[in-house]
This record gives C-alpha cells, sequence and structure tokens, in this order.
C-alpha cells in the first residue's frame, strides 16, 4: 500500500503539474529591462516552473521514485569507480549546478500559493540530492562517505514524504 501511495502522489504532482488545462497558455514572458521570469503568480506559470524543477531532478540524479539514475549520476558513479577524480568532480558539479537550477524553479513555482508547501519540500529534496552529490565527490577523492546518510542527514526523505503529501493537495487547487 505505501509504495502504491508514493507512486501515485508523484504521478499526482507531476500531472497536476505539467499536465496542461483547457485554458492554459505559456507563462508571460519576463518584464522588459528584467533577467528575471515574474513570479508564478498563476497556475499556468506555477506548472512552467514546477516542471522546470523536476526536469533538472530528472536530469541530475534521476527518478528517485524508480531508483532509475540520470545520465549524469550514471556518469559519475562510473568515474568514482574507475577513480578518475577529475571527471567525477567535473560531474559532480554538473550535477549540482543542475539541483541548484531546479531549486531555482522550485523556489519560484513556490510564489504560487496552493504550490508552496510542496515546492517548498522539493526545494528541500533537491537540497538533499546536493548533500548526496557533495558526499559521492568526497567519496572519489578521500576516505569512503555514505552518501545516502547525507541524503537522509540532509533531511531527505523527510522532505520526499512532505512533498508527495503536499501534491495531493494540488488536484483540488489545478484549474480545470
Amino acid at each position: 500500500v505505501g509504495m502504491r501511495l508514493r507512486w501515485l502522489s508523484i504521478a499526482v504532482l507531476t500531472i497536476v503539474a505539467c499536465a496542461p488545462t483547457a485554458g492554459s497558455s505559456e507563462a508571460p514572458p519576463p518584464a522588459t529591462g528584467s533577467s528575471e521570469a515574474p513570479p508564478p503568480a498563476t497556475y499556468e506559470a506555477f506548472a512552467k516552473t514546477a516542471c522546470d524543477a523536476f526536469e533538472a531532478m530528472f536530469t541530475a540524479v534521476g527518478n528517485p521514485d524508480t531508483g532509475a539514475g540520470s545520465e549524469l549520476s550514471t556518469q559519475l558513479d562510473d568515474a568514482i569507480e574507475r577513480g578518475d577524480h577529475a571527471a567525477a568532480n567535473r560531474l559532480a558539479e554538473a550535477i549540482l549546478e543542475e539541483l541548484a537550477r531546479g531549486r531555482q524553479a522550485a523556489s519560484a513555482a513556490a510564489a504560487w500559493e496552493p504550490g508552496a508547501p510542496a515546492m517548498a519540500e522539493l526545494h528541500d529534496v533537491l537540497a538533499a540530492f546536493g548533500a548526496y552529490v557533495r558526499a559521492k565527490q568526497e567519496s572519489s577523492t578521500s576516505n569512503p562517505v555514505d552518501a545516502q546518510a547525507a541524503f537522509e542527514a540532509a533531511g531527505g526523505v523527510t522532505s520526499w514524504r512532505a512533498m508527495l503529501e503536499a501534491s495531493m493537495a494540488l488536484i483540488e487547487a489545478r484549474p480545470s
């Protein structure tokens, strides 16, 4: 039952955030003279930035629910296994940059009030994945570090569960 609820929750969150609605349109362009997109005060703007946050996670580390790693995380693991410290550092930095992009998108998506709880937790999950990647990076050059323990110590598991729970409230908040 727990596994089914997890799958249902993540499916609901991605469908609610990433599926278009009947009247949806693209997010408005940034204001003239501004280099940043306006905060997502609408569902449509929330959906775009929330999807960007999830895409960053999938690109950086893969899908946590299925355990499938990303291309980058697989390459990082391979570099660590080969003892290629330079490649491991380069790949870890690329993953950390992608996670930072995801955190920025999750923070922007949190401006849409109904999505704020789920996006705040997603931000924290992405930060915990940063701790995970830094632990792997450290393991590539010194004594082994338990990356999963680093993720858990950073609150990743707690935030993941809280994000899934918060996502259920988005079903009713999503415009039809």
